[in-house]
């Protein structure tokens, strides 16, 4: 029999009974440090949700039978999630599922794949967001010097015109007087303080070359504060860039290794385990004939972020299921949001717990809310997921996420 283990201890419900808490390992990825909640009132959120994750977790009759590896385009996805995770951690999971092995061993091993991947989302998810910050801290520093030096230098190169008689020869420097005659009388301006080393004035005084050669200097002399300034900047985002891609990209893969483990329970028994959610992340179309216009979950908070004034999340059940849900409006002001409380419980935890109604069952989400300046607002917890006969049939885990607004 397979080792069980799991990132996080969960209890399962398998074969009509809960199942026996599986044991954590020690977990691979670093701690966050928590805002107090005092601190978190004197902050302001988004309301629209930046990321919604809604699973249901199959139990073990769900796995009876139950085989499955990566496709092979998906392959990449599984290396960029496994290539986070230590050795000693690979080594206890399996990315292929044997109909010889258990249905329990099943279970464990498919929810310590849906943690896993999520705990490489949100690390990826921080490194990605620290990038960002430094690049628009570098992008900002470089606008204000732009703004700043950038006039000054068009300012001393509108005063020089260099008049010409002949266009000069790439490479060549131009022939320019600083008055038109009859010969010399087409106009050429300096685009850039460089383009003053191609211009070879006659002067017609020495005055006029000496104040040519101090706009000239001035101009050179910007223009190097400028590069002090920015250059390192410009560099360095260039080299941002390419990370920050990586970090989504892999973020991607640990969302696609979830969506294609419980696509495939979807397949197997034809029944509900994922929703797609409308986020920032991903807006999706309106419920209705609003054929077009985006939808996106919100949760809009009051009073120092200490009640709910409204909610709304639009999501759709089962993709592969044989009782696939559309995308469907789930808020308080059309009643499929019902019995929503937030609170802070006996443990100084604050809490948002809610019933969501669908037409297939109904999800109790019991969530407990952080603050963490790296990842800002979240509501994270687990749901018990109730039939119309109010059996509790399976459970699964939420979570909802907010940018802090800037």
């Amino acid at each position: 029999m397979k080792k069980i283990i799991a990132l996080l201890a969960l209890t399962l419900i398998g074969c009509g009974r809960e199942a026996d808490l599986l044991k954590a390992q020690k977990s691979v990825f670093p701690k966050s440090n928590f805002s107090t909640m005092s601190a978190a009132s004197n902050k302001n959120f988004e309301s629209d949700m930046r990321d919604m994750t809604l699973l249901i977790y199959p139990n073990s009759e769900d796995l009876e039978g139950f085989t499955f590896s990566p496709r092979e385009e998906t392959g990449p996805s599984w290396n960029m999630v496994e290539a986070k995770l230590s050795s000693e951690y690979r080594s206890h999971i399996t990315r292929t599922f044997e109909n010889s092995d258990s249905a329990g061993d099943k279970v464990s091993q498919l929810i310590v794949w849906i943690q896993t991947a999520g705990g490489v989302r949100d690390n990826t998810f921080r490194e990605s967001l620290s990038l960002k910050r430094e690049q628009k801290a570098n992008q900002d520093s470089i606008e204000a010097a732009d703004n700043e030096l950038k006039p000054k230098i068009a300012d001393v190169l509108s005063s020089i015109t260099c008049f010409y008689q002949k266009r000069a020869r790439t490479g060549q420097k131009w022939d320019c007087r600083t008055v038109a005659d009859a010969d010399y009388k087409r106009e050429k301006k300096p685009s850039d303080c460089g383009d003053l080393d191609y211009f070879t004035f006659v002067f017609p005084d020495a005055d006029s070359e000496t104040t040519f050669e101090t706009q000239k200097a001035s101009c050179n002399s910007i223009k190097a504060e400028l590069d002090a300034r920015t250059t390192d900047l410009v560099v360095r985002n260039q080299v941002i860039r390419p990370l920050i891609v990586e970090k989504d990209t892999i973020r991607d893969a640990g969302k696609t290794v979830v969506l294609e483990l419980l696509e495939s329970v979807e397949k197997h028994n034809r029944g509900t385990f994922v929703a797609t959610n409308s986020t920032l992340d991903k807006a999706l179309d309106c419920p209705g004939n609003a054929t077009g216009v985006k939808c996106v979950s919100f949760l809009k908070l009051g009073n120092k972020n200490t009640e709910v004034l409204d909610m709304a999340i639009y999501s759709d059940f089962g993709i592969y299921s044989d009782q696939k849900l559309p995308t469907t409006e789930y808020s308080l002001k059309n009643g499929r949001i019902k019995n929503l409380k937030l609170f802070t419980n006996s443990w100084g935890v604050r809490k948002l717990q809610f019933d969501m109604l669908t037409d297939l069952f109904t999800i109790s989400a019991d969530l407990s809310m952080t603050v963490q300046d790296d990842m800002g607002l979240r509501f994270v917890g687990e749901t018990r997921v109730y039939l119309k006969d109010s059996t509790i049939v399976r459970r699964g885990v939420m979570k909802l996420e907010f940018n802090e607004k800037k």
